[in-house]
């Protein structure tokens, strides 16, 4: 049986339970390396929140504060500011994070510079 097809997950006490268990989210990760990599491609970059909770199981309202998903063949990365951190810890995201401590505006380009180079590798 596929973990897709898993039962629903639920809290101790028996209540729905949103988010997806780190096994499916593993599968999916998995689905899409397998996609970039018949499509010929190293890795893939978004931004939109549904991809970042389709990818990670991280649930985040859009702001100011950009959040983005790096999925390549090596790992899956949230990229964050320092102030989401702590939300991605406690939703259990399946991804390393790459956070800064700077929020996007013309007076500080912290953030562009601090992720315009991959995610590093890990060993």
């Amino acid at each position: 049986m596929s973990v897709l097809e898993q039962d629903v997950p639920t809290t101790p006490d028996g209540a729905f339970e949103p988010r997806l268990p780190a096994s499916v989210l593993l599968e999916l990760q998995e689905r899409v390396r397998a996609r970039l990599a018949a499509d010929g491609l190293d890795a893939v970059v978004s931004d939109d929140p549904e991809d970042v909770a389709y990818l990670t199981g991280f649930f985040h309202h859009p702001c100011e504060r950009p959040v983005a998903v790096w999925l390549d063949a090596d790992g899956v990365t949230l990229l964050l500011p320092e102030l989401e951190r702590e939300h991605a810890e406690a939703q259990h995201a399946q991804a390393a994070s790459r956070s800064t401590a700077s929020s996007p505006s013309s007076a500080s380009p912290g953030w562009r510079s601090r992720t315009r180079s991959a995610p590093p590798r890990r060993a």
